[in-house]
């Protein structure tokens, strides 16, 4: 992992041209090293292990390959989320091998596809907003954009981590003792100022 030092970098997305085009613009303070991304939109509480730090030391364990963390989301929640499908290991059962990753899937879509085992009936695991990115994301994305290849008009990250998924393999984290809460929700908006009120 990079160490600060006490500096701040301004990565500018000139165009609006989608998540994965602005995670794009960050290669060059990459430098060729894994990347722990978290959403500007989000925060995240977790006792008594910081959820940044939880998934970071996951660098240990996945041999390369990226790390995203995942909760549990209900149907209604699935527009708003990557989701995946996957399977569990025996021996963390948090930790779960990636088969399939598909952005703001639909319910027919996460019902036929997307199954994790040892989850209640209609329920998936979606984004959590964490996202520990091996270097291989940027040359992915840096393909998309050359070829054009975009969804709902814009470069979208969740395409690119399917596409590094197929080619080296990827795992995620189920975010068991954290809460996430997004602020694009206007309902988690709400919850997070009564959550935090209570401190």
């Amino acid at each position: 992992m990079k160490k600060f030092a006490g500096r701040v970098t301004f990565a500018v997305q000139r165009q609006p041209e989608g998540y994965g085009h602005a995670v794009f613009q960050t290669k060059k303070f990459a430098g060729g090293e894994f990347v722990l991304l978290g959403l500007g939109d989000h925060l995240f509480r977790g006792r008594p292990v910081s959820p940044y730090r939880e998934l970071a030391q996951m660098a240990a364990v996945s041999s390369g390959r990226s790390v995203s963390a995942v909760n549990r989301i209900s149907a209604g929640e699935l527009k708003g989320y990557g989701t995946i499908a996957g399977r569990r290991r025996a021996e963390n059962p948090r930790l779960i091998d990636v088969s399939l990753i598909i952005e703001k899937p639909d319910l027919a879509t996460a019902r036929k596809k997307l199954q994790v085992d040892g989850l209640p009936a209609e329920t998936w695991l979606g984004w959590f907003g964490l996202h520990l990115l091996s270097p291989s994301i940027y040359d992915i994305l840096e393909e998309m954009i050359r070829d054009d290849v975009r969804d709902h008009g814009e470069f979208q990250l969740t395409r690119a981590q399917e596409l590094q998924r197929q080619r080296e393999g990827y795992l995620a984290l189920e975010m068991t003792g954290a809460e996430r809460f997004d602020f694009g929700v206007p309902d988690d908006f709400v919850r997070s100022v009564q959550a935090f009120s209570k401190l």
